[in-house]
C-alpha cells in the first residue's frame, strides 16, 4: 500500500472509533431500552378460542377398528379420545386452563 493512496489507516481508524465510543454504545442501548418500553405499551393482538363439543354416542371407524385388535383397545380409547364421558369430564375439570379460570 503507498502513502499517496487516500483512506484511513488502521491506526487512525481506532483513534477515530475510540473518541465516538461513547456514542457508539451508548446510542445502541438507549434505542434497546426505549423498544423494550414500547413493547410493554403494546396491547397483545392474539385472540384464542375453544369450542367443546358434546361427547359422541356413536364410535368413528377408526375407534372401532382399534377396538377390535384386541392388545391395542385401550390404546384406540386414549388416542381416539375415546372414553366415558365421565372421564372427559374429569380431565377437562382438572385441565390447566379451567383451573386458571377458577383461581382468576
Amino acid at each position: 500500500m503507498a502513502d499517496d493512496e487516500p483512506g484511513l489507516t488502521l491506526p487512525e481508524l481506532f483513534r477515530l472509533l475510540g473518541t465516538h465510543l461513547k456514542l457508539l454504545t451508548v446510542a445502541p442501548l438507549l434505542a434497546g431500552l426505549l423498544a423494550l418500553g414500547v413493547t410493554y405499551l403494546i396491547a397483545p393482538t392474539f385472540t384464542a378460542s375453544t369450542t367443546f363439543l358434546p361427547p359422541q354416542q356413536a364410535q368413528s371407524s377408526a375407534t372401532s377398528a382399534l377396538a377390535t385388535l384386541g392388545a391395542l383397545s385401550g390404546l384406540g380409547g386414549s388416542v381416539a379420545g375415546a372414553g366415558s364421558p365421565g372421564e372427559r369430564h374429569v380431565a377437562l375439570l382438572n385441565s390447566v386452563t379451567l383451573s386458571d379460570r377458577i383461581i382468576d
